[in-house]
C-alpha cells in the first residue's frame, strides 16, 4: 500500500474524528494510528527484501513555529514524537542580541515519517490543550507536561509491541531509520546538541497530567479523546 493510499484512508477516518460523539472520535484517531504503524512495518519489510526506501530530507515547512516565547510542553511533545517516529529535529531561532524574536521547529526524516509526526503532533497537541484548559490556571502548564510524559510511556509500549511482530529484516531497517535522519541533519547543519529540558513548576498538576496521559485512550479502551482530534497528515514537504 502506498503512502497516498494510507493518507486517503486516514482522511476518511478524520471525517469521523470531527463527530461530536467522543467514542467515534477516539476510535477514528486510534484506528488511524494503527494504520500508520502497519504501514511503517510493511514498508520496512519490503525494504529489507530489496525495495528502495525513502531518503531522509528536511521538510520545507516547520512542524510548528512561534514568537519570542515557546510553550514548553509543545516543545517536549514535538521532541518525544519526533524521536518515536525516527525524525531528527532542531530549533531554528532568530535572535536580536541575546533575545529570541521568533523560532521554527524544523524536522528532518523520511517524508512518510514526517507526515506521521505531523498527524500525531496536531492530534495530541489539540487534545492536551483541551484537557489542560479544564485544570486550574496555576496547574495548566505542569499538567500539560505531565500528559506528554504519560502519552510518551503509552507510545513507547505501543512501538515495542508493534516491533515485536516485525521480521528480522524489517526490524533492522526500522532500527536504522533515526540514525539516517540524524546523519541527514548533520550533513546539512552544524547543530548544537545540548537542549535544556523544561521542568514542571507545579508538582500536583504534573502528577495529574502523567496519570491522565497514561490513561488517555489511544486504542479505544480507556478515557475517551474528544472531538478536538484534528489530524494533519500528508503535510510533509
Amino acid at each position: 500500500m502506498s503512502l497516498e493510499a494510507v493518507i486517503a484512508k486516514v482522511q476518511k477516518l478524520r471525517a469521523l474524528a470531527q463527530s461530536s460523539n467522543a467514542n467515534e472520535a477516539a476510535n477514528a484517531a486510534a484506528a488511524a494510528d494503527t494504520l500508520i504503524q502497519e504501514y511503517r512495518l510493511s514498508e520496512a519489510d519490503l525494504e529489507a527484501k530489496g525495495a528502495s526506501g525513502e531518503v531522509p530530507e528536511e521538510a520545507v515547512e516547520p512542524l510548528f513555529d512561534g514568537g519570542a516565547r515557546s510553550v514548553s510542553w509543545r516543545r517536549v511533545l514535538a521532541g518525544r514524537l519526533a524521536r518515536h517516529y525516527d525524525v531528527a529535529a532542531y530549533i531554528e531561532r532568530n535572535l536580536l542580541g541575546n533575545r529570541q524574536v521568533d523560532f521554527a521547529y524544523r524536522v528532518v526524516g523520511r517524508p512518510s515519517d514526517v507526515a506521521t509526526l505531523r498527524y500525531m503532533f496536531a492530534w495530541l497537541g489539540d487534545e492536551i490543550e483541551r484537557l489542560a484548559k479544564a485544570q486550574p490556571a496555576r496547574e495548566r502548564a505542569s499538567f500539560a507536561l505531565g500528559v506528554v510524559v504519560g502519552i510518551s510511556r503509552q507510545l513507547y509500549e505501543s512501538r515495542r509491541v508493534a516491533n515485536s511482530t516485525a521480521t528480522p529484516g524489517a526490524a533492522i531497517v526500522l532500527a536504522s531509520r533515526f540514525e539516517q535522519s540524524v546523519a541527514a541533519l548533520d550533513a546539512k547543519h552544524a547543530i548544537k546538541k545540548t537542549i535544556r529540558a523544561p521542568r514542571a513548576g507545579n508538582i500536583s498538576g504534573f502528577a495529574k497530567g502523567v496519570q491522565t496521559g497514561e490513561q488517555l485512550d489511544l486504542k479505544g479502551s480507556g478515557p475517551r479523546l474528544g472531538a478536538a482530534a484534528k489530524a494533519e497528515i500528508g503535510g510533509a514537504s
